[in-house]
């Protein structure tokens, strides 16, 4: 397989470093059964073996300076996103075991709560406050949505919304624009100014509410 090291070219840039993580294939050393098969495969993490072999061929990453996981494309059980921090939450305890297990994963399912664990409402949904506050009242308290929209009026319209959530992440979807240097192309454009402080205002009260939402947080957390 090729060095991991090729898979984590990027060490601490801002302090902060993650991977993403997909059942199939895995990340730099495929399972035996892809090997033989040549295919993907997905992963039954509800099988001890198996999670003791992730844990196994995946602890360099958090070794080399991994501080969280983003777990992808997992909906193949009820318990598959839930075994899976198991054994990623195995790792940490295991190899740095005075820091923080903490993940992010396209769906959230019971059990979940036991760890750092956030979720987001899957790609390109709706990002309403109902189906947040569904979500927590589920047992997920750090949830979060996909920011993306195929215009800039809505797209403020989602960072509004977004400023009192657990978790603020832009998301670009089949190439859409996501920040708002991006819209519009057009500086002259009759909305252009409008946009963009609105864009400002949404990200200025995200910032000064951070340290208030890494407290509660932190209390989850606890």
């Amino acid at each position: 397989p090729p060095s991991h090291r090729v898979c984590h070219p990027h060490p601490h840039p801002h302090t902060l470093t993650l991977t993403v993580c997909h059942p199939h294939p895995s990340v730099c050393h495929p399972h035996p059964r892809r090997l033989r098969s040549g295919g993907n495969i997905n992963w039954n993490f509800s099988a001890p073996s198996l999670r003791a072999w992730y844990a196994e061929t995946h602890a360099h990453f958090v070794r080399d300076g991994i501080d969280f996981w983003w777990n992808d494309e997992g909906e193949t059980s009820w318990d598959t996103y839930l075994r899976w921090n198991e054994a990623q939450a195995s790792i940490q305890r295991a190899t740095k075991p005075n820091t923080r297990h903490f993940t992010l994963n396209r769906a959230w399912q019971p059990g979940m709560q036991r760890f750092p664990a956030a979720a987001w409402t899957g790609d390109g949904q709706s990002c309403t406050h109902e189906e947040l506050l569904r979500a927590t009242l589920h047992g997920c308290p750090l949830i979060s949505c996909d920011l993306t929209s195929p215009d800039a009026t809505t797209l403020v319209r989602q960072y509004q919304s977004a400023v009192f959530t657990p978790l603020m992440r832009v998301h670009m979807m089949q190439g859409t624009p996501r920040f708002p240097w991006f819209w519009p192309n057009d500086a002259n454009a009759p909305d252009y100014d409008a946009h963009q402080r609105a864009f400002r205002a949404a990200l200025q009260l995200r910032y000064t509410f951070l340290p208030f939402l890494y407290s509660l947080a932190h209390e989850a957390y606890r």
